[in-house]
């Protein structure tokens, strides 16, 4: 019963920093629901507006300096109930799914950021809603989880066509992450008889051709068990990270970190809750009893990567434990930092927008928070850096307070480049349209 509720528990956390969770929903005066998003492709970005009733979907292309450079509208079909997108190489793909109890079709958009050209495809699909999509080259990966393993569709964009992948399916198999690029890569947590545990990464091309499958036993120095494993890009090879326990199901003892390079060597590094140095800097002398009860509850929030090093972010579900855990890991599977930041929220991390990144070796974590005297109002990044020449860790905190943000109830993050950040959302106090839901999207930079 533990392991399920954590395994729940830990859906509900990557379900919430994927792409679904940037989403906004809003109805307009004649109570009609509309969706609205933030596509961010580099400097070019997009923001799109679906009415979920008609169908109807217009995206506005726009420049680095925010102004609109290109328009796109379509009707993606009667009574949409979910839609999901990704990005590959400045192209972007909606999957627009309607009512599975009314009918079977999806709606597949192609469009290019730059040119502002899209295609639209139609096809029956057997996934009701998906749980995750990815781009992949001349195609899209569909994926539906369920209780024993998953299903996959993939369409063909050059054929289209679609092919269905069903050996993933089994009681005993777990897909705990997935993603795009030339292939899709599929990772596994396969749970044997003799209760070991083991990863497996299956690859398919968008003609749904199985193209690599590898099986890794991970060499773990005592007996471990896999809490939260995921994928992240890393030039060549596969990385996977995540979190580990001694004890099934519960007690966090720390993070893993697996790279299989381009031979097929295997190169694996556990860093131990025991050993960290920044866990607990936010209470003054927190005795060892504590230490012990509060790595009960900590789950991984996600694992980001700038393609030099590797970052983790993890936190308590638990309200009145408001503070998040860094770690950053070189390309040698070395830990560079480990950090504890107090946040301030209302409720849970767990409900709040936020956004957390790598680039060129610096760490962002971008939110708003509550406001209380240690909190004050507006947006707040942090930036955690390791000093190359004193070998110290840089923490610094930005406020940003900008008047047409405020306007925004819940605002969401995507970092953006150079330090900058793209904070949007909905208000409904624009002189111009009372009452009417109004997308406002504004950049900030850390460097101010």
């Amino acid at each position: 019963m533990a392991l399920r509720v954590y395994t729940a528990i830990s859906f509900i956390f990557f379900f919430c920093q994927s792409h679904l969770f940037a989403q906004t929903v809003a109805f307009d005066q004649n109570r009609n629901l509309i969706e609205f998003g933030l596509v961010n492709s580099g400097k070019t970005i997009a923001n799109y507006r679906l009415e979920k009733a008609s169908g109807d979907f217009s995206i506005y292309l726009k420049d680095e300096n925010l102004n609109n450079i290109n328009f796109f509208e379509t009707n993606l079909g009667n009574g949409i109930r979910h839609l999901a997108w990704d990005l590959l190489d400045g192209y972007v793909v909606f999957v627009a799914s309607g009512d599975p109890f009314q009918t079977s079709r999806k709606t597949i958009l192609l469009g290019h950021l730059e040119t502002g050209s899209f295609q639209k495809f139609s096809f029956n699909s057997s996934i009701m809603i998906p749980s995750k999509i990815k781009a992949i080259k001349n195609g899209v990966v569909i994926q539906m989880s369920i209780e024993g393993g998953c299903l996959l569709e993939i369409y063909d964009f050059e054929m289209q066509s679609v092919q269905t992948v069903t050996e993933l399916l089994g009681s005993n198999l777990r897909v705990v992450d997935m993603n795009g690029g030339e292939h899709s890569d599929v990772l596994i947590l396969e749970e044997k008889k003799d209760f070991n545990q083991s990863l497996q990464v299956v690859s398919y091309d968008h003609q749904g051709i199985r193209v690599m499958n590898i099986k890794v036993d991970l060499p773990f120095k005592e007996k471990s068990y896999i809490q939260q494993a995921k994928l992240v890009d890393f030039g060549e090879g596969i990385r996977i990270v995540g979190t580990y326990s001694h004890k099934k199901g519960e007690w966090f003892s720390g993070y893993f970190d697996l790279l299989i390079d381009e031979e097929m060597k295997t190169h694996f590094e556990t860093f131990r809750f025991r050993d960290f140095e920044g866990f607990y800097d936010y209470r003054k002398s927190p005795p060892k009893k504590v230490r012990k009860r509060l790595n009960k509850e900590v789950h991984l929030v996600d694992a980001v990567s700038d393609g030099q090093s590797v970052a983790m972010a993890a936190v308590f579900p638990s309200y009145d434990r408001k503070f998040i855990h860094f770690i950053q890991i070189d390309a040698e599977g070395k830990k560079v930092f480990d950090k504890s930041v107090k946040v301030y929220y209302n409720t849970s991390l767990l409900w709040s927008p936020y956004h957390f990144t790598l680039d060129k070796g610096t760490l962002y974590f971008a939110y708003r928070g509550n406001q209380n005297r240690r909190n004050p109002p507006g947006e707040k990044i942090f930036m955690l850096e390791k000093d190359i020449h004193s070998k110290d860790l840089e923490i610094r905190r930005l406020v940003v307070r900008k008047d047409k943000l405020w306007k925004i109830d819940v605002p969401n993050y995507q970092y953006w480049y150079n330090g900058k950040f793209l904070v949007y959302g909905v208000s409904r106090t624009q002189p111009s349209s009372p009452g009417k839901p109004v997308f406002i999207v504004e950049a900030i930079d850390a460097d101010e």
